[in-house]
């Protein structure tokens, strides 16, 4: 018995525009050509005075 699958493609993720550091403070990114690697935090709030 063959099962068709549920979506003939893959479903990809729909970004509704949020920002990353919403959900953390840091990121680990990796190139994926070279494999170059950095470390990214978010900008601190200015100060007010």
């Amino acid at each position: 018995m063959d099962v068709e699958p549920e979506h003939p493609r893959p479903v990809r993720h729909h970004d509704h525009g949020t920002w990353l550091v919403a959900f953390t403070g840091r990121m680990l990114v990796v190139c994926p050509r070279c494999g170059g690697r950095a470390l990214v935090v978010p900008r601190p709030a200015p100060a007010t005075e």
